[in-house]
């Protein structure tokens, strides 16, 4: 558990000790506790520095049609940098929204978009799982389409710095970053709502782990959220070794 007396360096030193599933232990015990998110950011992103210790090598990887990717981006997911998240402040991470926290009884469900994709021209949006569909697996920086560790308030951020027509007539895939700040349905419904009110031609909604506890049901909220805006969710994956990622970046949009 972080030790509020414990500064920034003594963290960063103590980070650099920890292999990954230390790491990982040590941010779900962050992010079950009552520290404010913007210290937990802080120590997503000593742990993801420390994992790392330097930039990796994208020429040294292997994208989309092997499994490796997975490999090169473990350990990103949960490392988000400490950047004030727009309003309306989303709920602390890990909150599971209900259908009922969210004002639905007076917004009539959605047409059903058109079902037609062409993934040559198609943008991709979101965490580190859209940059391994779209991107070739790229860490991404605040201003990319997809960056490893963006949560769903800083993803839907991204989404409205966009300038007006770069969405319209277009395909988009998301990954709306739930993986990362909770699931936030909230939020997650502002995207699309965002997206197709600039003009999408289709949105395809990316899921999560299919098994595993730690992001049990986000699966059926993103589905019942997709089904009444009237967007396609692709829905969840086999997760390779780090129980994140999917195990294969082949998918049948």
């Amino acid at each position: 558990m972080d030790n509020p007396k414990e500064t920034a360096k003594e963290r960063a030193a103590r980070y650099l000790t920890m292999d990954k599933s230390q790491l990982n232990a040590e941010y779900d015990t962050l992010r079950a506790s009552d520290l404010a998110l913007d210290k937990i950011d802080e120590a997503g992103m000593a742990m993801h520095k420390a994992y790392y210790n330097k930039e990796n090598d994208p020429s040294t990887w292997e994208y989309i049609k092997s499994d490796r990717l997975r490999s090169a981006l473990q350990g990103a997911a949960g490392y988000e940098e400490p950047t004030p998240a727009p309003a309306p402040t989303a709920p602390s991470a890990g909150k599971v929204t209900e259908p009922s926290d969210i004002t639905i009884a007076s917004t009539p469900k959605a047409a059903t978009m058109t079902t037609e994709f062409d993934p040559t021209t198609a943008l991709y949006y979101g965490d580190s799982i859209a940059t391994g569909y779209g991107h070739g697996g790229a860490k991404g920086n605040e201003n990319s389409d997809a960056r490893w560790g963006r949560g769903a308030g800083r993803t839907l951020a991204l989404l409205s710095s966009r300038p007006e027509g770069t969405f319209k007539g277009k395909d988009i895939v998301l990954s709306s970053g739930v993986l990362n700040s909770g699931l936030d349905l909230a939020t997650v419904r502002q995207q699309l709502e965002l997206l197709q009110g600039r003009g999408a031609r289709s949105i395809r909604l990316l899921g999560a782990p299919k098994t595993g506890t730690r992001f049990a049901g986000y699966n059926d909220k993103l589905r019942t959220l997709s089904n009444e805006l009237g967007v396609t969710f692709l829905g969840g994956y086999e997760a390779g070794d780090d129980n994140i990622h999917p195990k294969s970046y082949n998918w049948n949009y």
